[in-house]
């Protein structure tokens, strides 16, 4: 779990943390970059958070629908979007 980025909006500030564990080390981050974090709090509403089993449901979901293989930081997004949670 790599949750620094969400922990960081929900409190307004930059918060990290003492791991950041997930197949996608392309999004895994102790803490976030200053600029990127200013970036996302000047137009976002919120931030969502995905699991490891959503994120290889889409990369699942990729290969079904286009026959590709997806990196894996690359299907969070559509992870993020076929979860139900939201």
């Amino acid at each position: 779990m790599a949750p620094t980025f969400a922990h960081s909006f929900d409190a307004g500030k930059i918060i990290t943390t003492e791991q950041a564990i997930t197949i996608a080390d392309g999004v895994a981050a102790r803490a976030p970059m200053k600029e990127a974090f200013e970036i996302i709090c000047s137009g976002a509403a919120r931030i969502v958070t995905v699991t490891n089993d959503e994120i290889k449901a889409a990369m699942y979901q990729y290969y079904q629908c286009i026959y590709n293989l997806t990196e894996v930081a690359a299907a969070t997004p559509l992870a993020a979007l076929s979860c139900e949670k939201q």
